[in-house]
């Protein structure tokens, strides 16, 4: 837009005539780069937001992986845990037959 006072290089252009290169140059700055501005207002932000995604991405793998690793070892300690409490059971039942093997001794 022309502000008051500034002269329109438009105010002396008549059907048929053509836009010298003074002309043309005020339409690019005037226009297009107005336009250019606006496009890459929008697209930083769009650009920024996606490099944040991927790095989020690698992060939520990073994590998968360790989560599996951790399940993998807990289920590895369930399993030494089930044993030693049947090894634990064996054992004491093993104690109480031998306490009763010695309170059968010191009844007799």
């Amino acid at each position: 837009m022309v502000s008051e006072g500034e002269e329109s290089p438009f105010n002396n252009i008549k059907e048929g005539d053509y836009l010298n290169e003074q002309d043309i140059l005020f339409v690019i700055i005037k226009g297009v780069v107005p336009l250019i501005i606006a496009v890459m207002t929008i697209a930083k932000p769009i650009m920024t937001l996606n490099r944040t995604m991927e790095k989020l991405i690698i992060k939520v793998d990073v994590l998968t992986d360790e989560n599996r690793t951790q399940d993998e070892r807990i289920s590895k300690h369930g399993v030494q845990i089930d044993d030693g409490i049947l090894k634990l059971e064996n054992h004491e039942h093993r104690i109480n037959s031998v306490e009763k093997d010695i309170e059968k001794l010191k009844g007799e």
